[in-house]
């Protein structure tokens, strides 16, 4: 398992054999009358306009607004400490990608008006 990022709060839970922590840069949210559904994934490197399932988590809704409210505080405490971080997803995106992007974007709407 790895150490928990510097400066971090040790975590109360225990780790269990085997468990394996994963990277995700997509996330599919659904509701339901009784729970809310995280989709986590990763966006494919050759078309970020798709992605490969990871995780799903299910949580009571109650437990998902306590996580809303956690995750805002936990960000506006790293936005104190080291400044705002960007909301424009676009704005890291190599512009290689950028133009892969625009010409998938191209070729889809001029399939969809075929």
């Amino acid at each position: 398992m790895a150490e928990p990022p510097q400066g971090g709060a040790a975590s109360p839970l225990e780790s269990t054999p085997g468990e394996v922590g994963v990277y995700a840069n997509l996330c599919n949210i659904q509701v339901t009358p009784e729970e809310c559904i995280l989709h986590f994934g990763q966006r494919k490197m050759e078309d970020p306009m798709q992605g490969v399932s990871v995780v799903r988590v299910f949580l009571s809704l109650p437990h998902a607004k306590r996580l809303v409210a956690a995750l805002a505080q936990t960000l506006q405490r790293h936005e104190g400490r080291h400044g705002e971080i960007p909301d424009d997803l676009l704005e890291h995106v190599p512009p290689e990608v950028l133009s892969q992007l625009e010409a998938k974007i191209k070729e889809l709407k001029e399939r969809a008006l075929e």
